[in-house]
């Protein structure tokens, strides 16, 4: 059985470099598909607790999440582009 598809999970720019690096050397020494996956954060409001964000701090919460889905889509696409095809 060989491995057919890699999928990196890449959680901050920090760790998108070094699991890019790891991911793409595995996919190549197994001719793999290789995947990248970085899920965005919610901002999770619990019962009981009395918890108020106002729009701008939810402007600034969704601002900051976006510049950094860009920049590790960045980084997957880098590494992801020196691959052959």
């Amino acid at each position: 059985m060989s491995i057919k598809t890699i999928l990196a999970c890449l959680t901050t720019e920090q760790a998108a470099l070094r699991t890019m690096q790891a991911a793409c050397g595995i996919a190549r020494e197994f001719d793999a598909h290789l995947i990248g996956i970085h899920t965005i954060a919610a901002i999770v409001p619990y019962p009981g607790i009395a918890l108020h964000i106002d729009h701008p701090q939810l402007r600034e919460f969704n601002r900051a999440s976006e510049e950094q889905n860009t920049r590790i889509k960045a980084i997957f696409d880098e590494w992801s582009s020196k691959e052959p095809m």
